[in-house]
């Protein structure tokens, strides 16, 4: 049975694949006629170099700007291309994510990479999902929430740490992660949970409309073996 108002926020489908993208003219081709603007996204890259004479490590900053295609006024649905990763992004407005308008878009991506013989390495799509909570920080406990335990020093003092559970699907389907970040907190009120449910395959073999039909269909299925039942009714 479906969520009437599922916790998904964000619906990704993600090609990866080796080299980089050819001219991004030939992808816009492709889907122009459900383009309303484009801009770029800047994406902030932080990297760590560990220092090991007991000085302070060095700590690097960069932007990155990538071309996005704007596929509604509100922009709410719209195409990333970055080096070696195409995303087409649905964020939740009202109700689940529509499919009926969302599903073309992923499939005229994937044409494209078909026609121009471009090998695609994953396949992804992924549900963002915010579980909101009925309690303050210090009231929170993970095990009345989710369905399997995690160990202390990922949850200690009504704190997460980001992690990743993954958990293998059927050889159909592939495989899914689940990707927990920080608690969300504001000022003094209710905490929430903020975690992504990854699901995809490197099997580039496959019927890419079958599978993408059955992750979607199953993947508010999949959220129930995740979440506590009681947690749900406030969904439904």
């Amino acid at each position: 049975m479906k969520l009437k108002n599922p916790p998904i926020i964000e619906s990704v489908c993600e090609f990866r694949f080796d080299n980089n993208l050819k001219p991004i003219t030939l992808l816009y081709e492709t889907i122009k006629e459900y383009v309303v603007s484009q801009d770029m996204v800047i994406e902030k890259q932080v990297d760590v170099l560990a220092a090991n004479d007991g000085n302070d490590d060095k700590v690097s900053t960069k932007k990155n700007e990538y071309p996005r295609f704007v596929l509604n006024e509100n922009k709410t649905m719209f195409v990333v291309v970055k080096n070696n990763v195409v995303s087409i992004h649905r964020k939740k407005i009202g109700d689940y994510p529509d499919w009926e308008n969302f599903c073309p878009i992923v499939k005229k991506v994937y044409n494209f990479f078909t026609k121009e013989h471009i090998q695609i390495t994953r396949f992804g799509f992924r549900n963002v999902n915010i579980l909101k909570t009925n309690k303050k920080k210090e009231e929170v406990s993970f095990s009345d929430y989710f369905n399997f335990n995690i160990s202390n020093a990922l949850w200690k003092d009504n704190q997460i740490k980001s992690f990743t559970y993954g958990v293998i699907l059927e050889e159909k389907t592939g495989f899914a992660r689940i990707q927990f970040a920080d608690l969300l907190k504001k000022g003094d009120e209710n905490v929430e949970f903020l975690f992504d449910m990854d699901f995809f395959t490197t099997e580039n073999t496959l019927d890419f409309d079958e599978w993408l039909y059955d992750v979607h269909e199953s993947s508010l299925e999949k959220l129930r073996r995740v979440i506590k039942d009681g947690v749900l009714e406030y969904y439904d």
